[in-house]
């Protein structure tokens, strides 16, 4: 996992670059310093919805990019029938 591991790891950075307690960034988000806490040791999954309004809060920019799409002008025009 990858991806959590190194956005884990961006919270983490990220807070301590602001030099706030994990209370005071998890205050951000109504959880405790010790949710925090066991969230960066990796002792706890928190679920997505609560890291990801964490990281936004932090100010961590969070971007997905979908795989590109291969689709042929002969095949769209194949498979779409206008009316």
């Amino acid at each position: 996992m990858a991806f959590a591991d190194d956005l884990r790891d961006a919270i983490r950075t990220e807070r301590m670059r602001r030099r706030m307690t994990q209370s005071d960034a998890a205050a951000l988000v109504g959880r405790t310093g010790k949710w925090l806490s066991e969230y960066e040791l990796g002792k706890k999954d928190p679920g997505v919805a609560a890291v990801f309004s964490l990281a936004e809060r932090l100010g961590i920019e969070l971007l997905a990019k979908a795989p590109e799409l291969d689709i042929r002008r002969s095949t769209l025009e194949r498979d779409t029938k206008i009316l």
